[in-house]
């Protein structure tokens, strides 16, 4: 069975990959995800992707007897993204990201989930197949790292 598992892995060629990106994204240092895209190209220095962000990096902290978590679910995010030259590159998004917090203390709980959409603008750096960007979103910063199949 292993035998047949890999010979089928080794037969997909590398090109079914083409268009797609996964990686890394921080939020102002404090939670995080990683992120599957998928890019739409077009001839020309256009190009549309959109993809997931699923949270791997929770931040929580505790202050004056009451604590506090914050983790980021499951969120999808859209992206225009102009290349201004072979390496640098300028995009517009649209995420909405989808949280969860929940703080106790004094004997008290609490639990919400949200979302919120936020519309951002960044720029970054290609080298290789390796992306690198700074978005600004509404007071938030967020650093991604993407490897481009």
């Amino acid at each position: 069975m292993k035998k047949l598992l890999l010979m089928i892995m080794l037969s997909i060629p590398a090109t079914s990959f083409a268009g797609w990106s996964a990686g890394y994204m921080d939020i102002d240092g404090d939670v995080g995800g990683v992120t599957a895209e998928y890019g739409f190209s077009e001839e020309g220095p256009w190009d549309f992707s959109v993809g997931a962000l699923i949270g791997t990096k929770d931040f929580g902290d505790c202050f004056g007897g009451v604590c506090i978590l914050i983790e980021l679910d499951p969120s999808i995010f859209a992206r225009t993204t102009y290349a201004v030259n072979d390496n640098f590159f300028i995009r517009a998004n649209v995420v909405r990201f989808e949280f969860t917090t929940a703080a106790a203390g004094y004997g008290s709980f609490a639990f919400e989930s949200g979302s919120e959409t936020e519309l951002g603008l960044g720029a970054g750096f290609n080298m290789g197949q390796v992306s690198l960007a700074l978005d600004r979103f509404d007071g938030v910063n967020t650093l991604s790292l993407a490897y481009n199949f």
